[in-house]
C-alpha cells in the first residue's frame, strides 16, 4: 500500500514535463496577483491618507462656519438692539410730527431775532 502511495504522488519524467510549463504559469499568474496586491494596498494607504486629510478640512471649515453663523447672528442682534434704540422711541409719525414742531419753534425764534 505504501508503494502505491509513493508512486503516485511522484509524477514520472513525461508527467513532470507537462506540469511544468502548467506550474511555470501559475507562478507567473501568483506573482502578478501578488504584485498587483502590493499596489493595491499602496493606493489604499494613499487614498485613505488623503481621505483623512479632507475629513479634517471638512471638520475645520464646520467649526469656521459655525463660528461665522455664530458672530452674524451676534452683529445681527446688535443691529437690532441698535435700531430699536434709536426708532423706539418715537414711532415714524411721532418723529416727523416732532420735526415740524420743532422746525415752527425754530422759525419763530428766528422771526423774534
Amino acid at each position: 500500500m505504501d508503494q502505491r502511495l509513493t508512486d503516485s504522488a511522484t509524477p514520472s519524467h513525461d508527467e513532470s514535463k507537462s506540469l511544468d510549463p502548467g506550474l511555470r504559469g501559475l507562478w507567473e499568474r501568483t506573482k502578478l496577483a501578488g504584485d498587483l496586491i502590493v499596489q493595491l494596498r499602496q493606493e489604499k494607504g494613499i487614498l485613505q491618507s488623503r481621505a483623512e486629510d479632507l475629513e479634517k478640512q471638512v471638520t475645520v471649515l464646520r467649526q469656521e462656519l459655525t463660528r461665522k453663523e455664530e458672530l452674524m447672528r451676534k452683529m445681527e442682534s446688535e443691529r437690532i438692539a441698535r435700531e430699536s434704540q434709536q426708532t423706539g422711541i418715537f414711532s415714524n409719525g411721532e418723529r416727523e410730527m416732532l420735526t415740524m414742531k420743532l422746525k415752527d419753534l425754530l422759525a419763530k425764534i428766528d422771526a423774534y431775532l
